[in-house]
């Protein structure tokens, strides 16, 4: 016998979703055009059991904040002209 989906009740002022209703992951998935794994994330590791603002969450904003954490500063190995120069000689082949 095949288990009942899972439904999850939409508390988001998300202008596609009627508030109040009941969704399951995939047809919450195909409404706001968020893959479902990052859906299911949200939703279900939060143990909110709730559909809320949060859950959708602007991609836009969300990479800008991932980019500002993952720019890296980039130092120079071989910071002198000599530095350079033996490196040079080193990675010639014999």
């Amino acid at each position: 016998m095949a288990r009942k989906p899972i439904e999850y009740v939409n508390e988001s002022s998300h202008p596609r979703l009627l508030h109040g209703a009941e969704y399951t992951i995939p047809q919450l998935s195909i409404i706001t055009g968020i893959k479902t794994a990052t859906l299911w994330s949200r939703i279900v590791r939060s143990n909110k059991g709730t559909v809320d603002n949060d859950t959708f969450r602007d991609i836009d904003q969300m990479r800008k904040r991932r980019q500002s954490r993952t720019n890296a500063y980039v130092f120079e190995r071989l910071e002198s002209e000599s530095e350079r120069l033996s490196d040079k000689w080193i990675r010639m082949a014999l």
